[in-house]
């Protein structure tokens, strides 16, 4: 039996990095504030932005506006920026992006989570006659986005590691997480167990044990263990007694749906724990998938049948044909039952098409999402369980093969 970690945002955020959407536009709007105060002229502007003084008493120029207009200037509270936006009447602002202006608003009205290529998506089912620029823009969002992150890829080092996280990611698999329709799947797995030789459990426990010293100990609990079952009856088998490591996973594909490099600070050097960064990564700009990917929905069909190519130009599902990380997936999950992790992934509407395919396949037996406590006290366990539910069509499926609450756990 195999495992899938699912790697998302929160998995970053979970080790303090700033790498959600919010705080690339936070970011995004701290750049113009400095672009506006180091302006000597009378228009400052971007790919997306111009911001151009009208009024006759501020042609002196942006960096004079700070002094005549802002004596009590603080750059953290974006004040030229916000004089900007509150007077129309001395400044003319120009929003050269449908797309990004969407995004904008939408991140102001939201809260709590906002999601760029949703926003992207809906764009695209409403515009025809833009949909080349509505791409385009897309692709200078990117570029933005690659900016603001190869600045907290800095951040990433062995300093940050999280050791509940790193126990986590290595845990031996539970009972009590398989599903109901999964059972035979796994009473199979365990008599493949009590089969296999010294050589096999060493391996399989080097994989997540560095330290030989364990690696000796945790093997001859194991093997003790099957011999005391064995001196009993040659088909007698407890598992309440049998110890946690002869669960181990015997594979596990860390599926990274992040550009970041968080996730290699935990990769054991085994050939059996596998990364497959599926929408590429920082380091390789080229390699990354920026887009949208639910062929699931409604629309999705009608945009096929515009038989305009602009319309699937940023469709993942497309993109993923680009590299060979979505076979290597596929071959994964065709090898062997697996247990799926959700460690930090939201599991929105924008990756439905791999998700569905990877929650209700006839080898997952599990999916337990690692949720979050929030600042209020209260937690994040629904909203992701309402997520997932989305990506799959047979719902009494998903309730059987989604862990509850009960035997869940938080990422940190």
């Amino acid at each position: 039996m195999n495992r899938i970690i699912l790697i998302g945002n929160g998995f970053d955020k979970a080790h303090n990095l700033q790498t959600g959407y919010d705080d690339f536009i936070n970011w995004y709007w701290d750049e113009w504030e400095k672009r506006l105060f180091s302006c000597d002229g009378i228009m400052a502007q971007d790919e997306f932005l111009s911001y151009r003084l009208t009024s006759r008493d501020c042609m002196s120029g942006w960096t004079n506006i700070m002094f005549e207009k802002l004596p009590a200037y603080d750059e953290s509270k974006r004040m030229l920026l916000n004089w900007a936006n509150t007077n129309e009447y001395k400044c003319r602002k120009e929003n050269k992006s449908r797309l990004f202006k969407e995004i904008c608003e939408t991140w102001k009205s939201c809260k709590n989570w906002f999601d760029i290529e949703e926003i992207y998506y809906q764009l695209l089912n409403k515009e025809t006659l833009e949909i080349k620029k509505i791409n385009d823009d897309l692709d200078l969002i990117k570029q933005k986005l690659c900016e603001y992150l190869s600045i907290i890829e800095k951040q990433i080092s062995p300093s940050i590691i999280n050791k509940s996280i790193s126990h986590k990611l290595y845990e031996p698999i539970k009972k009590n997480d398989i599903s109901v329709g999964s059972k035979d799947a796994w009473n199979t797995e365990i008599s493949n167990r009590i089969q296999y030789k010294d050589e096999d459990w060493y391996e399989l426990v080097s994989t997540y044990k560095d330290d030989s010293d364990s690696v000796t100990r945790i093997c001859a609990d194991i093997k003790s263990f099957i011999s005391s079952c064995h001196s009993i009856d040659e088909n007698y088998f407890n598992y309440q007694q049998a110890p946690e490591y002869f669960f181990l996973p015997n594979h596990t594909l860390l599926l990274d749906f992040n550009y970041t490099s968080t996730i290699n600070l935990y990769l054991p050097k085994s050939d059996n724990v596998i990364l497959d960064q599926i929408h590429g990564k920082l380091s390789d700009p080229d390699s990354m998938i920026f887009g949208y990917g639910d062929e699931l929905d409604d629309n999705y069909k009608s945009l096929q049948n515009k038989k305009d190519n602009e319309f699937l130009r940023h469709i993942k599902s497309i993109k993923y044909l680009e590299a060979p990380n979505y076979r290597n997936i596929l071959s994964f999950i065709e090898s062997d039952t697996y247990q799926v992790y959700i460690m930090g992934h939201s599991c929105g509407n924008s990756d439905r098409t791999l998700l569905n395919k990877l929650f209700e396949h006839k080898n997952c037996v599990s999916i337990k999402p690692f949720y979050y406590i929030k600042k209020d006290g209260s937690n994040n366990f629904l909203d992701l369980v309402q997520n997932i539910s989305r990506n799959f069509k047979d719902m009494s499926l998903m309730r059987d093969r989604v862990v509850n609450k009960t035997f869940c756990e938080t990422l940190t």
